[in-house]
């Protein structure tokens, strides 16, 4: 990960329209707190790839996921 990337929160800005990013989120349920998770950004929302469903859970921050290895 390149040492200039940051963990963004959601109130600065949010992602581009289907980029995929690392989350981090805030559950409603002592089961789902602080957890991270591989989400989409659809340009209204995140769509989880890592949980099943993203319902009940408030992305406060994330990160653009790194490159994929050149091997």
């Amino acid at each position: 990960m390149d040492r200039q990337q940051r963990w963004i929160s959601v109130k600065e800005r949010l992602p581009e329209k289907h980029q995929d990013v690392l989350c981090y989120g805030e559950g409603f349920q002592d089961e789902e707190k602080n957890r991270f998770y591989v989400a989409r950004h659809s340009g209204n929302e995140f769509l989880g790839w890592s949980i099943p469903g993203i319902g009940g859970l408030a992305i406060t921050y994330w990160i653009p996921l790194p490159e994929p290895p050149n091997e």
